[in-house]
């Protein structure tokens, strides 16, 4: 829906797409360095004569609006977003900086900054995947050794457990999991634990579940096993198996690998009931 309204208010086809996106970028830039969802008239005018034909067009297409007081009255000296969407989607069009190293480097500075634009910043990881999946893991992975808010590194994991369809998504992710370089692997480590964590906390609390890619993901990343791996994987499994009635065998198919996985389970860290293992072991049924 928003990428339609960059295409049909923002962008056109009239040549006055730059323009806009220019006006835009000096309100919505303007917005997160004072952070407030407001800005004088000025910020987006710049002294810049040639952009008052472009302010009225962006004012009467609803993209900006003049702001008005809590009374309902007009301020025509302040501007402002209409819907907080709008201020979201222009944040991660034209405030967000094209290039990794300076938006985390911005977010290290001022730890503030994620808590201000939050929205926007999921939003640029949202269409990164659909747009650049390569430079969305690159980010994910800068984000995940960053020194920012933990909660920060969570975004771009998040995102792909939400979005994900095919595991060939998660290459760059699984790439990391089997390189020999320990750092390297510690990130895709870090990486997979949050994408699984968010399939849980996704799947338990909206029921919103559906087997693929999450079989065929598991299979391949357990190839060879790991204490380590078996940890991380293990509430994953616990969640399947409270959900095999509702996974047809075909899609289970790709769990070749619960059965051992069920047996490092029992042997290196005790499952600690026999519902517990027996949650394990439904899984095997559903295997063609």
């Amino acid at each position: 829906m928003l990428a339609d309204l960059d295409e049909a208010r923002i962008i056109r086809d009239d040549d006055e797409g730059d323009a806009r996106e220019l006006v835009l970028g000096r309100t919505s830039n303007a917005m997160v360095e004072r952070r407030e969802l407001r800005v004088p008239r000025s910020a987006a005018m710049a002294n810049d004569a040639a952009s008052t034909a472009i302010l009225k067009d962006l004012l009467s297409t609803h993209v900006l609006a003049e702001w008005t007081t809590p009374a309902s009255l007009p301020r025509r000296d302040f501007l402002t977003f209409p819907h907080h969407l709008l201020f979201d989607y222009a944040v991660a069009r034209l405030a967000i900086p094209p290039e990794h190293y300076d938006l985390i480097t911005g977010l290290t500075a001022e730890p503030d900054l994620f808590i201000a634009i939050r929205p926007g910043i999921e939003l640029h990881y949202q269409r990164l995947w659909h747009i650049d999946l390569p430079s969305f893991w690159d980010l994910t992975f800068q984000a995940l050794t960053a020194t920012i808010p933990e909660v920060g590194k969570l975004i771009g994991p998040s995102v792909a457990a939400v979005h994900a369809n095919d595991v060939s998504q998660f290459q760059p992710l699984i790439d990391r999991l089997n390189s020999t370089n320990a750092p390297t692997r510690d990130e895709g480590m870090a990486g997979f634990r949050h994408v699984l964590m968010t399939l849980v906390a996704t799947g338990t609390t909206t029921g919103d579940f559906a087997a693929s890619p999450w079989c065929a993901l598991l299979d391949t990343t357990t190839t060879t096993l790991t204490l380590d791996l078996a940890l991380t994987v293990r509430p994953s499994l616990w969640f399947l198996g409270t959900h095999v009635e509702e996974l047809a065998a075909p899609e289970c198919a790709h769990l070749g690998t619960v059965a051992s996985l069920a047996k490092l389970g029992r042997a290196c860290f005790s499952l600690p009931s026999r519902a517990s293992s027996a949650r394990l072991d439904k899984l095997k049924h559903v295997l063609p």
